[in-house]
């Protein structure tokens, strides 16, 4: 639940984990990163672990910004721990991302990609995708300068179609600033079926 304090500066905060619940005397001037080093002393939940939610969505808040603006008279929040955040990219990178049904030799349709390849160079602004199938594997050349975008798309009996595009955006850019911090939000589409309100028939 969440109340108000009206137009006191300060007010108590519950701050509840999955396993412990803490008390925090919250002020409108106190900085999030303040309330992250508080939390993380009184729960063990190191500040670049935590996710906030309250009422069940998340809250997105930088380091410098005073709980005046979103968290005044907030009461009660939930804080998660979100695993251990995945390094920063260099500027030139070779990552391969490998199903698990590749991992553990499990059966899969031939059109199912087993494996991303991806190498960039934001010096020169260029980044190559590569979905492999068992089969084949199909190529994406971005160009961010040029703002161009090839695409080879390869098929073990039929060939290879090339395309072009044009580049309305920077995917290299977007990568490197998700690649830490990228979380599920609730609201976001899962990877699995949302169970049904009404039974199945027979």
């Amino acid at each position: 639940t969440t109340g108000t304090t009206g137009t006191t500066d300060t007010w108590d905060l519950e701050v509840q984990s999955l396993a412990n619940a803490v008390t925090i005397r919250a002020a409108k001037a106190m900085t999030t990163a303040e309330l992250r080093s508080e939390i993380a002393q009184k729960l063990g939940i190191a500040a670049q672990n935590q996710l906030w939610h309250v009422q069940g969505e998340r809250l997105n808040m930088q380091d410098s910004e005073t709980l005046e603006t979103q968290l005044t008279g907030v009461t009660q929040m939930t804080v998660l721990h979100a695993g251990e955040p995945l390094k920063p990219l260099p500027k030139r990178f070779d990552i391969r991302l490998t199903s698990v049904r590749e991992r553990f030799r499990t059966g899969y349709s031939s059109a199912f990609t087993i494996q991303y390849r991806l190498r960039a160079d934001a010096e020169k602004g260029e980044m190559v995708l590569e979905p492999w199938r068992k089969n084949d594997h199909d190529t994406l050349l971005y160009n961010m300068r040029q703002k161009k975008m090839k695409h080879l798309k390869s098929h073990w009996m039929a060939g290879t179609q090339e395309t072009n595009e044009a580049l309305n955006w920077d995917p290299l850019a977007d990568l490197v600033s998700r690649w830490r911090g990228c979380y599920l939000e609730p609201s976001a589409t899962r990877f699995w079926k949302e169970a049904s309100p009404d039974p199945p028939e027979g």
